[in-house]
């Protein structure tokens, strides 16, 4: 290991879009999915972040 922490390339584009809602569209099925899925009660059902 060097004495010095090497940065990441800055020119390197990215495989992937800042921000997914920029790849899906308004009216797409995920929407009503990641609704429910905000709704639920995790840790109601024994599950913890």
């Amino acid at each position: 290991m060097g004495r010095f922490v090497e940065g990441a390339d800055r020119s390197q584009l990215t495989l992937s879009p800042d921000c997914l809602e920029d790849w899906v569209s308004e009216d797409n099925a995920v929407h009503v999915i990641d609704a429910f899925v905000e709704a639920l009660n995790l840790h109601g059902l024994g599950l913890s972040a």
